[in-house]
């Protein structure tokens, strides 16, 4: 990509001219003074008493309901977790003897799939800049079981062809016998970041920054086949590929003044931002089909997140004004567009070719930001606080027509009035809020604020929405020992109109539209009564004990009417309570523990239906959604020998279970109901996740000096870790080990196995860490 090239020739000039500014700093004269150095490193060494596997198979054969429990996919999510000798940490600074020049050089896991390799310096007053190299990855998966060649390309290639369908679960075995083989699913992240700041003077300052982030390997994808005419419907699991560069460039300079109240300063930024993807789309080759191909498309091709570019710039400013005011503003506009060539819409030779609309997207994205606050001390003890947000998205994207296109690879769609339009949605949204806060006396702090937010929405249900909301807040140094913080909020969110046939009628499709019923509320736009509340209080016992009790709710009413009938979100209310203790006993014993219980609980109601319309709905349900989280966390630091030796002990453990439900609905005016009965809406298995961490260590100190004959600080470490990390969840243990897909005797799927968040760890660490 052009722009990419230019960016990219552009970092390369910003890396010259910080290189070039200390050449001009040199002319200062050196004192005849020592220079200082300063640094760290951290050797070590693991060994797993108990690991999961690196690569584990959920199952051994495909049929067999027995899976392995553990894996190490989310243990090492962001990184390796090696045993053996490990190199955890380097750092060396160095400060010239006059204190004008330094630099500092930091290595963290090193020689790891995580690493990070840092380079500061600076000439004291005048220059500042960072180099940075990282490495993240995020590993998804080693467990996925693949009958795929050519993984982390863009064509998937397989040996395997599934039996005319329906294959019977032996047909399926046989066929993918010796054609399985394990592999990982994640993604390697390398960055590298330099950021310069130069400050000539001290009312200038300089900053540029440039971001090169390359993502390379593959994320677990699911397609659905459809077959031609009375075909089966197959999902087929396969590994996107990922390959992707993202180049963000940002310069900016500050000036700073005075004014006749005070203080002056105003920035201009500028960002550039471009991501290429090396593949558009990939293609695989489809198990299920047969020749001579009469009853599933032989490839299947699936697009890939386009070429994109966003460009910006704002200005932002802060002023002290009179009677002891301080304005901040910002303005910032972006454009974004994207015009990657359109893939057409099936690769599939069987299938009418039908052409596009358009040969590329031609998409582009204006946004306008306009945030300003101006803060007023009016008296000793009260001061105000004014906001103002715009913010608005203009979508340029054209609405092109579409009168007919290609539905499940196979068959042609037409729409019955004529065709049917993209919509490019755009808003613009505005938030305004006053705050009052007095201190009322020495040791009471009181607040208020109302505050408004609009959506004015285009392309949607609702045109517009206003949300009005009071706020008070009540701070209080009870006693010398206790000090209360307490706030409450309501709000109250409400739309103009919620009509979905406009929409409609911009799509050209019938304005009732298909299996569209007109009662769907969205969360997002529909009715809304909101409480939150938050208390908490710091209390001291004790000198050496302190007790911190705290409690939170958010409740979210929504006025979703089912009688009518309307659906969607009813409630959705959350509350949480705990308490935190820290005790020292003792000089050189320090212990705390803290319990939080969070309760989330949700209801909903939804039908069935068979058309546009809502004489057409055939069925209506209930569905309730629970959770309950419980969290407690330990710890102790005991000095056994004051300076010299201590322990070290932290616990935490997490326990959540969530449950759903769905019954036939008594709400709804409907006569024939979804669940007639007791056994079509059974509940749900509950989802239980547990989670365990044990750490104990113990360090030594001894003087450095007696043991390396070196000045500076030495620490030897010695560390037991223990952690676990269970879910029970029917969605996962149904769908996602490799298996084939069972309905109504007949095979219809094809699954990796890839997820699996189960491990249990235990492992003992030495570590030597010399600082000086």
């Amino acid at each position: 990509m052009k722009v990419q090239r230019r960016l990219t020739l552009a970092a390369m000039a910003l890396l010259a001219g910080g290189a070039a500014l200390p050449q001009a700093a040199k002319a200062q004269d050196d004192k005849d003074t020592e220079a200082v150095t300063w640094g760290e490193i951290e050797v070590g060494a693991r060994v797993f008493i108990d690991e999961p596997p690196d690569h584990a198979s959920v199952w051994d054969t495909p049929s067999i309901l027995s899976p392995q429990k553990y894996s190490s996919a989310k243990f090492e999510e962001y990184g390796d977790v090696p045993s053996g000798l490990l190199l955890e940490k380097l750092m060396f600074g160095w400060q010239s003897g006059d204190g004008l020049y330094s630099g500092e050089v930091r290595a963290e896991n090193i020689g790891q799939n995580n690493g990070r390799y840092i380079f500061d310096w600076s000439r004291t007053g005048l220059l500042d800049g960072t180099f940075m190299w990282d490495e993240i990855p995020h590993l998804y998966s080693t467990t996925a079981q693949s009958i795929w060649q050519g993984v982390g390309t863009d064509f998937l290639s397989t040996d395997v062809s599934f039996p005319e369908s329906p294959p019977s679960p032996a047909e399926y075995d046989a066929a993918i016998s010796g054609a399985v083989h394990p592999i990982d699913i994640g993604i390697d992240r390398r960055r590298i970041q330099y950021d310069q700041t130069y400050t000539p003077s001290p009312s200038w300052e300089f900053e540029a920054s440039y971001l090169n982030d390359h993502r390379e390997g593959t994320q677990p994808a699911g397609i659905l086949m459809n077959g031609f005419g009375a075909g089966e419907v197959h999902r087929v699991d396969v590994p996107r590929p990922v390959d992707d560069v993202t180049q963000n460039l940002t310069a900016s300079g500050e000036y700073f003044s005075k004014t006749p109240w005070g203080r002056f300063n105003v920035s201009v930024t500028g960002h550039a931002s471009t991501y290429e993807n090396k593949y558009d789309s990939y293609t695989f080759q489809n198990p299920y089909y047969q020749v001579p191909g009469t009853t599933f498309p032989q490839f299947g091709r699936v697009s890939l997140a386009p070429d994109n570019e966003a460009y910006s710039l704002s200005v932002t400013t802060g002023i002290d004004l009179p009677w002891k005011s301080r304005y901040m503003g910002t303005v910032s506009y972006t454009t974004m567009e994207q015009s990657d060539t359109l893939i057409p819409y099936t690769i599939n030779p069987n299938a009418p070719a039908l052409s596009l609309p358009t040969t590329d997207a031609r998409a582009k994205i204006n946004t306008l930001l306009i945030n300003n606050k101006i803060s007023t001390q009016i008296a000793e003890d009260v001061s105000t606080t004014l906001r103002y947000r715009y913010y608005d998205l203009d979508n340029r994207t054209p609405e092109w027509l579409i009168d007919q296109y290609i539905m499940g690879d196979s068959t042609t769609a037409t729409p019955a009035t004529g065709g049917l339009r993209a919509l490019a949605y755009q808003y613009t949204k505005q938030n305004a809020s006053a705050e009052v806060s007095w201190l009322a006396t020495s040791r009471i702090t009181l607040g208020s604020e109302f505050g408004w937010e609009r959506w004015d929405r285009d392309r949607r249900s609702v045109n517009v929405t206003d949300e009005y909301l009071g706020k008070i807040t009540l701070d209080a140094r009870i006693t010398d020992r206790a000090q209360l913080r307490s706030s409450y909020q309501y709000s109250q969110r409400r739309y103009d109109s919620y009509d979905l046939g406009p929409v409609l009628d911009a799509m050209v499709s019938d304005p009732l539209g298909t299996n569209v019923d007109p009662g769907v509320r969205k969360y997002d736009m529909a009715d809304r009564d909101r409480h939150k509340a938050k208390v908490s209080l710091e209390y001291e016992a004790l000198e050496n004990l302190v007790i911190t009790p705290s409690f939170g709710l958010r409740f979210d009413d929504y006025l979703t009417d089912p009688a009518i009938p309307e659906y969607g979100l009813l409630k959705d209310n959350s509350w949480d309570g705990g308490i935190e203790v820290a005790f020292s006993p003792t000089p050189g014993i320090n212990l705390m523990a803290a319990y939080v219980y969070e309760d989330f609980d949700r209801d909903m109601v939804g039908a069935s239906i068979t058309g546009g319309g809502a004489a057409l709905v055939t069925g209506g349900w209930d569905s309730k959604m629970t959770e309950q989280v419980h969290t407690l966390v330990a710890g102790a630091n005991i000095e056994i020998i004051p300076g010299v030796l201590d322990l070290e002990f932290y616990d935490s453990f997490a326990r959540g279970v969530s449950k759903w439900t769905a019954t036939a609905s008594s709400r709804t005016p409907i006569a024939t109901p979804l669940c007639p009965g007791d056994t079509n809406c059974l509940p749900f298995p509950d989802m239980v996740t547990n989670y365990n961490r044990f750490d104990a260590a113990l360090n030594y100190h001894p003087e450095a000096g007696g043991i390396l004959g070196l000045d500076g600080d030495l620490t030897l470490t010695l560390k037991y870790s223990w952690e676990r990390n269970f879910v029970d969840n029917w969605q996962d243990e149904l769908d996602t080990p490799y298996q084939h897909l069972i309905e109504d005797g007949v095979t219809t799927s094809y699954a990796m196995g890839f997820w699996d968040t189960n491990y249990n760890v235990h492992a003992v660490m030495a570590s030597l860490v010399y600082r000086w």
